[in-house]
């Protein structure tokens, strides 16, 4: 029997939060949800083993439903993909520190460097760790909502496959709190992995952007007293940290609409589609836009 489209969607995105309820039920079986929630080591350790699983399944529905190989939704990468993930990362880190100081400056929030965290072996350690934690934690992402949903959305076109994947991503991030400006955030995120995975043709590079970006995030911009570079006094408020993301997410838009391009014009999405699906499981060349 051949599934729907959908219906692959529906059975994806639920396996996955099956995945999510189990690790959360046995945190709270075994007493360990602090520890996930306050220790940045428990986090990444959580973050590695829920990234493989949650992977693990995806793969696995791709071969039984699609019989497509997991390489074949696209793992390239090049010489231009890791100029964009440099200049990715020195852009996340300009605007995380530029918008520490304009907390600073501007609200009623506190911010201090941790200068005792910076001299510590074990820092660097926990920072390798996280490195890690926060790819798989990008990758489980990446590998569903661009790469499988996408693939299950093909014949909507562009259009239809980055704002189908944007809004099943933001819905796959509400069992860990549901607020507006962070649904927002989620959803623009989306938008963003979506056409980066589209112009390079590549999850490797996705995922590497929305690694850096989480990564970046947890050292500036988060209250981890065991790993944050900054000490803030208080909670960010919403408003101000879905501007931050707004004005990051489309300067990094616009970063990899000017790097992926050849001579001769414009890669376009179709191009890539072509590549990682072959001639007749991507678009038709007038839905090139």
């Amino acid at each position: 029997m051949t599934l729907h489209p959908y219906v692959r969607i529906f059975l994806s995105v639920a396996c996955c939060l099956a995945i999510f309820a189990a690790f959360a039920g046995a945190y709270e079986l075994f007493g360990a949800m602090d520890d996930v929630l306050n220790d940045s080591r428990f986090l990444q350790a959580h973050n590695i083993g829920f990234g493989a699983a949650w992977v693990a399944v995806t793969f696995l529905l791709f071969r039984k439903l699609d019989r497509k190989k997991p390489r074949e939704l696209g793992f390239g990468f090049d010489r231009r993909d890791a100029m964009f993930l440099l200049c990715s990362v020195a852009i996340s880190f300009a605007f995380a520190a530029g918008f520490a100081a304009a907390l600073h400056q501007w609200t009623t929030v506190r911010v201090g460097v941790r200068t005792e965290l910076l001299r510590s072996e074990s820092f660097y350690l926990l920072l390798l760790l996280s490195c890690f934690g926060w790819a798989a934690a990008a990758l489980k992402e990446e590998v569903l909502a661009r790469g499988y949903i996408m693939y299950q959305l093909r014949r909507l076109g562009v259009g239809g496959m980055i704002a189908g994947s944007s809004v099943l991503f933001m819905v796959i991030h509400f069992p860990n709190g549901i607020e507006w400006t962070k649904a927002a955030s989620w959803l623009l995120g989306g938008v963003l992995y979506g056409y980066i995975y589209l112009k390079s043709g590549s999850l490797t590079v996705s995922t590497g952007a929305h690694g850096i970006h989480n990564l970046v995030n947890e050292l500036f911009l988060s209250r981890a007293d065991d790993f944050a570079w900054l000490a803030l006094s208080g909670k960010v408020d919403g408003g101000d940290k879905l501007i931050y993301e707004v004005v990051l997410k489309l300067v990094l838009l616009a970063l990899t609409y000017r790097m992926y391009r050849r001579t001769g014009g414009v890669l376009t999405p179709a191009d890539n589609l072509t590549k990682l699906w072959g001639r007749h499981g991507g678009m038709k060349p007038q839905e090139s836009t």
